[in-house]
């Protein structure tokens, strides 16, 4: 009896073992090696002590916004960009702390969009931020950490909290025999940057943490599916993001440290599109980040003769491009300056207040699109102008041949919609032209797609 509680004990054990390495190996072959968290948390740890005193971090447009090249030398800082790829504000917490057991920072700047605090953590970019992070651990602090992953409020209870288990299940590469081989052979021949470069080669590494994209946004390419208003859902604030951004304002706060929240600049398309729901919900981010002794400033909002983001300096509609990183970077720097020496910088900024006063200064288009709907033989066309007065726009609607040659359907008027006639089913390629009624242009922004009917 004895001898075969002991045999069963040590099967058990054999497979217990066996399951480990398996998993393991599936981790090393199937998560993805080379990321750009892992990148920044490898020259995170080679800092010396001491060598910062300002961190910023966030989530990508945290990570892309700032500089820390320009940032220094617009404030005298010594900075580090911590912001990973959709960074939640608890893994934001994390590196806070680290950095001012490490570092001594000083200095905090924040970075996040009307997004962040709605949205909840998504499991596999959490994972990848703290796996990261256990990289240098010590087996016990790695157990402590794969065990506080499943109790995370936003996981907790669902099939994504055993995520921490078997991170491979959530994060992988393309499940072909060629990407694995591909991602095995990295881990065995190339450092991570190395290996960041090669699975990203349009990514360009700065140092300090920052990496960037050099690409332009396609002003009159935008559908409104591009557009974040009709891709986030802003309408709740997510009570784990709420309570993570309050442990984040309690830290600074006891420990002296200026805490900077930056909602950084995006064109203002971005702006305009959430409508009344942007002053409102970031009027009640205003007020938690200033009764939590931080200092908030909305990007967004700021005064043109105080900084004004170029149409070039965007990468897409949510991130800067180098350029507008480091022209951000500088503004920010010489604000932040400013209001270390006593200066009032609020006023440089709209209220949310005011916010028919932001509108009226908003007089250029930032883009047009248009929506389409089907009905009973008829082709409707809703076009959007995203400007401070939309009724100011006047618009030109054209049908497009395939060699290009445009043909004008309705010249300019201010109605943004058109009905067009249509029989059975096809395709056809719509092109709608804005300006403003004063302007000096021919047209200031178009859009063009193919429709089905």
């Amino acid at each position: 009896m004895q001898t075969s509680k002991l045999r069963s004990a040590l099967a058990a054990l054999i497979l217990i073992i066996a399951a480990a390495l398996a998993n393991r190996g599936l981790g090393y072959a199937l998560e993805p090696y080379g990321t750009i968290t892992e990148v920044i948390w490898s020259q995170y740890r080679a800092l010396e002590p001491g060598q910062i005193d300002t961190l910023c971090l966030g989530s990508s447009y945290a990570h892309r916004s700032f500089d820390p090249a320009a940032l220094d030398a617009a404030l005298g800082s010594a900075s580090f960009n911590f912001a990973t790829p959709a960074q939640s504000l608890d893994c934001s917490c994390e590196a806070i702390a680290l950095a001012i057991e490490e570092h001594g920072v000083q200095r905090v700047i924040l970075g996040l969009g009307i997004e962040t605090l709605p949205q909840k953590p998504w499991i596999n970019t959490y994972i990848t931020f703290k796996q990261a992070e256990m990289a240098d651990m010590d087996p016990v602090g790695r157990l402590t950490e794969l065990l506080s992953i499943p109790l995370h409020g936003s996981f907790f209870g669902s099939a994504a909290s055993l995520g921490s288990f078997f991170p491979w299940a959530y994060n992988h590469v393309a499940l072909n025999p060629a990407a694995i081989m591909g991602n095995v052979h990295a881990r065995q021949t190339l450092s991570l940057d190395e290996a960041a470069a090669a699975n990203d080669p349009g990514m360009i590494a700065f140092g300090m943490g920052y990496c960037n994209y050099d690409t332009h946004l396609p002003y009159d390419g935008i559908a409104p599916s591009q557009v974040s208003a009709n891709r986030w859902d802003v309408s709740q604030i997510d009570d784990g993001n709420l309570a993570a951004l309050e442990r984040i304002l309690a830290l600074c706060s006891e420990k002296g440290i200026e805490l900077y929240v930056v909602v950084t600049p995006r064109p203002s398309f971005e702006t305009l599109g959430y409508g009344e729901a942007y002053p409102r919900n970031m009027s009640a981010l205003q007020q938690i980040v200033e009764a939590g002794g931080g200092t908030y400033l909305d990007f967004n909002l700021i005064h043109a003769d105080a900084y004004a983001p170029l149409d070039g300096d965007f990468g897409d509609p949510e991130h800067f491009n180098p350029a507008g990183a480091e022209r951000f970077s500088q503004a920010l720097g010489a604000l932040i300056a400013r209001a270390e020496t006593g200066e009032d910088i609020q006023r440089e900024f709209y209220r949310y207040g005011s916010w028919d006063e932001y509108l009226a200064s908003q007089t250029r288009i930032s883009i047009v699109n248009f929506e389409t709907s089907v009905s009973g033989g008829s082709l409707r066309v809703d076009a959007t102008a995203y400007v401070g007065d939309p009724a100011q726009v006047r618009y030109r609607f054209s049908l497009v041949d395939d060699d290009g040659t445009a043909h004008t359907v309705r010249d300019w008027s201010p109605d943004p919609e058109l009905v067009l006639t249509r029989e059975g089913h096809g395709t056809c390629t719509i092109r709608v032209d804005a300006r403003n009624a004063d302007s000096a242009n021919e047209v200031d922004r178009s859009y063009q797609d193919t429709v089905l009917y």
